[in-house]
This record gives structure tokens, sequence and C-alpha cells, in this order.
């Protein structure tokens, strides 16, 4: 698929009429070893196959041979001059291979290069590369095919690969991509053959360029993938003379968005030149103090999807003529932080765009007794504990960037411990750096005999991680027990067999914190749920029965322990308009252990802002512009709203004259609601 106009496609001879061949042989040591797949030394396969394929198929092409062998395993200074070319018919084959042996090693780099030397003036240059894979002095044998073709002097290296493994192998591949060179894997004499015959029709047949240009004329060096009836006929990198032999072709060429150019004619004799000229678009990323920070950056097309990912702090990907879509990630998110959607690119030109992203910063440092200290440090958003945006070992220090919000952060010892140090409400806000200074140091806790009722107690104590199911320590009760500084749960469990729960205890480094239990006492889960059945963030509020009083109140989900009796829950600021449902009334009764969960009625809504960096969203009742149920600031901003109908609007932050207004947006219960907005030029 392509977009805009074809590519133009031109036509030009290949160097002189005269057709030229040259032959590099690899007669190392390893050339001694028999072919993978057949009980033939690589060195016989080559003196059996060679000559009679050259004579059959090549006879009247000049050809230049350059057998490479060293008795000893000292790398030599220098290889044999290649003698001047002589038509393949007229040489002496077994005067040229017969007297070696394979041995030593071979400088195989600057056998490539004397080998292009020896060809005429102006004359096309390809080689056949026949490698045994045996060392090559320690050379970038592939860096010298580079040079060799980037240099102008239309050198493509065929390699016939006779059976070299590992990093040998993998530099014998980059030869032939790096060139414009076929690649064959040799196994058995009969592979020889018919590679030998099929590199000699690429080498000998047409050529064809696929020159990438972005903005101002910049080459890109993508890879171009030749294929022919549904099978792979090569791999190249763009600007590279690729040989190939006479006939119609599809090319892809491998930029972001693949372009595929089919029924392209290469002829003999002729080289094909595809002139691909694409526009640029430039990325780069800011947090809202102006300093680059570095992100999860994405190019999609509608219909298309994503084709493009890159991790930076600046980005430049050239492209054919379209509109984009730009998402940006942070690995410390699950959801984008920033799109920038509709971007235009045209062929030649760059369009460029600097993205605020709404990030901020925090910095956990770690200490015991004054000195650095180490410990696993785990962030994760307050309304979504169980998601986790950052964890990772802290030396002392560590530190994440984050998306604005509110956050939860726990610091865990030791790799063995469960025990956490937690702390809640960390606000994130764009720009800022936030920085925790805590200390590891142990402190006291111990449980007094005595309930708040003045019942005497007596039984065990189990201390627990706050909110975690495995305990740390036990002991029995007015017993000091050490425990590293941090929030716990305290679980009592008396010798009358009752329990009796006291929980979000904190201790702090070198104090006793003494803990008196409340009796009688029931325990409450709260919690309100969404239409989808999973937790969603809210304000709870616990009243007696008759609605007199406020017991507890706190962020949803939330657990408290009280006295037996009537209850009633109220549930709030789930939404921006701050809806509010209760609960039905009621009863604990003392030992119960009670999770009530309170269904609401809620929509989301994500304003995604096509070109403005942040955004003010304020939602009204729909006709009802006077007064806003509730405003968000955000680079991305999402909300809940109740089911109903609304009008939005939506103010670029920085140039309050750009809003657009999105009328009569009903929303029903559960619905996940994208608005889209481009504001005018």
């Amino acid at each position: 698929m392509i977009f805009g106009n074809p590519p133009p496609i031109s036509k030009e001879p290949l160097g002189e009429s005269e057709r030229y061949l040259g032959i590099v042989i690899d007669f190392s040591q390893a050339a001694a070893e028999t072919l993978p797949a057949e009980n033939l030394t690589r060195a016989d396969a080559v003196r059996a196959v060679l000559p009679n394929v050259m004579r059959a198929d090549a006879r009247e092409v000049n050809t230049i041979v350059l057998a490479l062998s060293e008795a000893n395993s000292v790398c030599p200074a220098t290889v044999p001059i290649p003698d001047f070319p002589q038509r393949a018919s007229a040489i002496s084959w077994q005067e040229v291979l017969t007297p070696l042996n394979p041995a030593g090693t071979i400088p195989l780099a600057e056998g490539l290069l004397q080998a292009a030397d020896a060809f005429p003036t102006g004359a096309r240059r390809p080689l056949l590369l026949l490698a045994a894979g045996g060392p090559t002095c320690g050379q970038d044998v592939c860096q010298i095919a580079r040079v060799l073709e980037r240099a102008d002097a239309d050198v493509s290296i065929h390699v016939l690969d006779l059976g070299a493994t590992g990093a040998s192998e993998a530099a014998l591949r980059c030869i032939a991509q790096a060139t414009g060179g076929a690649y064959y894997k040799i196994q058995t004499r009969a592979d020889l053959e018919t590679s030998l015959r099929d590199a000699l029709t690429h080498a000998l047949g047409g050529q064809i360029r696929v020159e990438v240009v972005g903005a101002n004329g910049r080459p890109f060096f993508p890879a171009v993938v030749v294929g022919r009836n549904g099978q792979l006929v090569r791999t190249f990198d763009a600007w590279t003379d690729a040989d190939l032999a006479p006939g119609t072709y599809t090319i892809t060429v491998g930029t972001p968005f693949p372009l595929v150019f089919r029924d392209v004619n290469v002829r003999a004799g002729e080289r094909t030149r595809l002139h691909v000229a694409l526009g640029e678009l430039h990325i780069s990323l800011q947090d809202p103090r102006g300093q680059p920070v570095s992100a999860e950056v994405e190019v999609s097309r509608p219909g298309y999807g994503t084709f493009y990912t890159r991790v930076g702090e600046h980005v430049e990907v050239p492209l054919p003529t379209g509109r984009y879509t730009v998402t940006v990630r942070m690995d410390t998110a699950s959801v984008p932080v920033r799109f920038a959607r509709n971007l235009p690119v045209l062929v030649g030109e760059v369009t460029a765009r600097t993205l605020t992203l709404p990030v901020g910063y925090i910095v956990v440092t770690l200490s015991r007794a004054g000195n650095p200290a180490t410990g696993f440090v785990e962030i994760s958003p307050l309304e979504q504990p169980d998601v986790i945006s950052m964890a990772g070992w802290a030396n002392g220090r560590i530190e994440a960037t984050l998306p604005e919000g509110t956050y939860r952060a726990r610091i865990r010892r030791y790799a063995n411990n469960r025990a956490f140090y937690q702390i809640d409400k960390l606000v994130v806000r764009g720009g800022e750096s936030l920085t925790l200074d805590i200390a590891l140091d142990n402190g006291t806790l111990r449980v007094l005999p005595t309930a708040e009722d003045g019942t005497p107690l007596d039984g065990v104590v189990k201390v627990f991680p706050a909110g975690e199911s495995r305990s740390i320590t036990e002991s029995p009760l007015n017993t000091p027990l050490t425990v590293p500084a941090g929030r716990y749960d305290v679980l009592v469990a008396t010798t009358a067999g009752e329990q009796y729960w006291a929980w979000d205890i904190d201790v702090r480094p070198g104090e006793e914190t003494e803990v008196r239990i409340a009796r009688p006492q029931a325990r409450v889960w709260a919690q309100a749920l969404g239409p989808d059945g999973q937790p969603v963030a809210a304000w709870g509020t616990l009243f007696t029965g008759d609605k007199s009083t406020v017991v507890e109140e706190a962020r949803l989900p939330a657990r408290w322990i009280v006295a037996p009796g009537e209850y009633v829950l109220q549930v709030s600021q789930y939404d921006l308009t701050n809806a509010r449902t209760e609960s039905q009334v009621f009863t604990l009764q003392h030992g119960d252990a009670y999770t009530l969960s309170v269904p609401v009625d809620v929509a989301s809504v994500t304003i995604v802002p096509g070109n403005a960096d942040r955004v003010v969203v304020s939602v009204f009742p729909a006709g009802d512009h006077t007064t806003p149920l509730g405003e968000v600031e955000s680079g991305l901003p999402h909300f809940r709203l109740a089911p109903g109908q609304y009008d939005i609007r939506v103010v670029d932050t920085l140039d309050r004259a750009r809003e657009q207004w999105v009328e009569n947006v009903s929303l029903s219960n559960g619905e996940q609601r994208v608005l889209n907005i481009q504001f005018g030029e």
C-alpha cells in the first residue's frame, strides 16, 4: 500500500558493455572441514563444482579469481594480487585450485578490497564469495563491505556460506545485505551447484537501487525486501545497488509504514532506480517545566493500527503523505498520557510537534541509622493499589516519573520480609518533584492487656504488615515487639477463643507504640462497585443507623473497626457531579466481619485534545451553561459522570480564546466515552 503519487522509476545502463565477475575463495583451515550434510570437504566441493558451473553458465564472462590460503596460523600481512581478468572458459581452473591446501587464517577483508580493485575503471563489480567461515584475522569484514558499496565502486558481494556458524555466519549474512548481494546457506555439493547458478543469474543480470529521502533530501536507510511469486528473494539496505536477475518483482520498503511497489521490472544490463520521497514527523517530549522527558511514542494511522514505536525524548519518523496519530505512554502508567491526532505529513516537509506531558517526579530516599539503606519500593495509584506504577530496589535513592495523580508508596525492608512502610495520598503535580525521606530504623510495638472497655485480655498477639495476610511475628500480650518502622495490623487471639483486631497502626523509628484493643468490636470492609463489578474510588461515610452521627469516613475501599449496632454507608465523590448513594441500614453483631459493597451508577469520559497540550474541561447540565457541575484540568482529562445528559466545554489552557463545545452528550450507566477535540487554528 502506498499513499500519494507512486515514486518515479528510472532506468540507466550499467558500466561497460563487457561483463566482469570476481570470485574470492576462502581456503582457510576451516575449508578442510566437511560440508554440514555431506562427507566431502568444503575445499573439494569447490574444486568439483566451481569450474563446471563457470564454463557452462559464464564462459564468456571476464573473471577474476582470488583464492586465499595461508600455510600457518599467523595472519599474513598481504594477500596475492589477482591476475588480470580472463574469460571463464580460458581459465585453467585445475592450476588455480588444485595446488591450494586449506590452512591457517586469512585476511578476508583485504582479499575483498584486492578483488574489487582488480576490475577495470567504471566496470560493474559483482563478487562471488565462497566462504568457509574460518578466522579472518580479527577484521570487521562487514564494515569493509559497507565501505566498498558506499564508495560508489558498484561492488555487490554474493555470499555462498559453506557451513559457517555463530558470529562467522552473522558476518557473512551482513556482507550480502550491506552490498545488495544474495546469501546462500550451503549444506551439500548439490546446494553449492544450484546456488552458484542462481548467484550468477543475479550477479550478471540487472540492478535495483531504492533511494529513500525525507525533508531537504535527507537520506534514510531502511531495509528493502524483494519478493517474487510470493517468495523472498533478497533483503538489502536502501541506497544499495542490489543485483537481481532479469524479471518482475515486488519491492517492499521497510519505512515505519511499509511501502509496497508491485510489478517492478528489472532488465539485464540496466539499473532500475526507485526514488521514494517521504515527509518527516518530529515529536519532542517535555514536562510542564519545559525539561525533556523520555517516554514511549507510538505512531498510528486510522485503519492500519500502530506501526512504529520508539522510546526517547525526541523521535523522528519518515512517513508518506497522510494524517497520523501519536500516542505517548509512560512505563509507569496503565493508560496513555498524551495524544496528538490528525497530524498532517507532506512529502519533503517536516511536521514538528512538542508535546507537554502531564508528569511529575517522586524521589524516595531510604536511610538507617543515618546511612543510606536498601529497600524495595512499590508505587501505585491510590485508586488502583493493585496496579504497580513503579517497583524496584532503592540503594539509598530511587526516582520515578509519574503522570499527575495521587499515589501510594510501599517500602519493603528486606527481600524475605513482608513488612511494608506505607504512605498514602502522595500527590504528584506536573513538573514538580516530591521527595520522601524515609528512615527504616526499628520501632517497638506493645499491645496492652486491657481493652478500651476495661476488660482484661489474655492471649497471643500476631503482627501483620497493613493489609497483608501473613504475620511477621507473634508474642504474648504486653510484650514489646521490635519491628521495622511502618504500618501494621494487629490480631489478638484470646485464650477464650475470641479474636480482636487493630488496624493501620503506625510504628515510628526509635519509638514505642502502645495499642489498646477496642471491645466489643465488629469489622467492616466497605467498597463501591461500578457497573462492571469492579471497585470504584469514592468517598465513604459510615453513619449510625438513624444518620445522626458520623462514625467513620475515608476513601473507599476502606476497612473499619466499629462497635456492634446499626449503620448506613453513604458513597459520594465517585463522579465529577458528586452524586450520592446510600446503602440500606445494616446491623453488625459482636465478632462480625462484614463486607459491604454498594453499587453506583457511573459512566466514564476521556477528552483527547488533538492540538493542545493541556485543557480545562467544564461540565454543565444540558442546556444550562450558568454554573459548571465540575471542572478537570489535564493533558488528557479522564473523569466519571452520573448517567444523564450534559454539555461539555473544552478550553486550551495556553490560549483561553480557543474553546470547543460538545453539547447534548448522553451517557448511560457503564458507558466509556472518548471525545476527540480539535481546536480551530
